[in-house]
């Protein structure tokens, strides 16, 4: 058994933070510590529960959930590929990670139609050069095929966020009552 003076056990400081050894996770980067960290609040009314989960650095599709025998599991996995070659083309180091994560929690007698997600609002600008505008298309067919609630509004003309159209009322104005609607006055 190791002595648990310095956190998680005796060594975790040393061997964490030696470059020998490799200060930050390949994979999983310089916020691995911080995966999955969660929050679970009860709401006001005390009739649901919010869970929040850190998963830094993974896409959607790298996560799932599960809901059976009463336990909620979250799930996270991704692998990484890293070639490195010279002028000529030749390989001259390939490196393979994969990695996974869950946690578990009971839930009790929740059934997956019970689980609810909050609403959603995508305002996606058709000149937008940083973020494909079919990304929030693709994003607005997933919420429409789960049942989740959410508004979809498609600007002709508009840039990224950086677009003084963004600022202007009619968008403004889309934004405030939406957040009217879904939260109150």
């Amino acid at each position: 058994m190791v002595p648990s003076i310095y956190g998680e056990n005796m060594f975790d400081e040393f061997f964490d933070n030696n470059g020998f050894f490799g200060s930050h996770s390949p994979l999983f980067g310089k916020n691995s510590k911080n995966l999955m960290k969660t929050d679970i609040r009860e709401t006001d009314d005390a009739k649901a529960y919010r869970f929040a989960v850190e998963l830094p650095g993974f896409k959607k599709d790298e996560i799932s959930l599960d809901i059976k025998d009463g336990y909620l599991t979250i799930a996270a996995q991704k692998g990484l590929d890293k070639d490195e070659q010279d002028k000529k083309g030749r390989v001259l180091r390939q490196e393979r990670y994969a990695g996974a994560c869950s946690r578990s929690f009971y839930v009790g007698n929740v059934k997956p139609a019970d689980v609810k997600a909050p609403p959603f609002l995508l305002i996606h600008g058709t000149a937008d050069r940083m973020v494909s505008p079919a990304q929030s298309a693709h994003m607005a067919e997933l919420l429409k095929e789960a049942h989740v609630p959410f508004r979809y509004y498609l600007l002709e003309g508009v840039d990224h966020s950086s677009d003084p159209a963004w600022y202007q009322e009619p968008i403004c104005d889309l934004i405030v009552k939406f957040f009217e609607k879904k939260l109150g006055d």
